[in-house]
């Protein structure tokens, strides 16, 4: 039960470092903001997409698509093959979802990684990299208006010549745990 009180992208963290070293960015699936799900994204690209039981998976459409106003010309980035699914009791259940399949297949986390690692997979496309860019853009506009975040932004303005260029490398290169 305690797992459920966990937001979607906080729950999912453990789970998709298990398999491949990414970033976890919310995404709006329809204009109106009422889907949403979360992208692990690595090095290579979408590594995957993590969703609610509940939810249907993969999401309709061929792809991830761009929703940049200026540059809303269509295109799509590919929906990657591996679901991470959180299930009602709060447990992790990964998924193969190859494009156009009714139901995604119970995969191991073993097999999880290997797919993720897989050299066949696809590079970031234009439209990929620009809903990226979005999700990562949304994502810092949330939380640079809470007030403990603009406090923390005072303090480094305060002791850093260049806060914006501290916080990038504490991004880069974390403490070790």
């Amino acid at each position: 039960a305690g797992a459920r009180q966990l937001s979607l992208r906080l729950w999912a963290g453990p789970h998709c470092q298990r398999i491949s070293r990414c970033i976890l960015l919310e995404h709006h699936c329809d204009s109106t903001g009422a889907r949403r799900l979360i992208l692990a994204i690595d090095a290579r690209g979408v590594v995957a997409v993590v969703t609610e039981e509940a939810e249907p998976a993969p999401p309709t459409g061929t792809g991830l698509v761009s929703t940049d106003a200026p540059h809303a010309d269509g295109a799509v980035e590919p929906w990657p093959e591996l679901r991470l699914v959180r299930l009602a009791g709060g447990s992790a259940q990964w998924q193969s979802w190859p494009m156009g399949a009714a139901f995604g297949r119970p995969i191991s986390e073993a097999d999880a990684a290997r797919a993720a690692a897989s050299a066949g997979r696809p590079l970031l496309t234009e439209a990929g990299r620009r809903a990226v860019v979005r999700a990562i853009e949304a994502y810092h506009l949330q939380h640079v208006l809470e007030p403990s975040v603009a406090g923390f932004l005072s303090i480094l303005e305060k002791q850093f010549a260049r806060a914006d260029l501290y916080l990038c490398v504490r991004a880069l290169f974390p403490s070790p745990t």
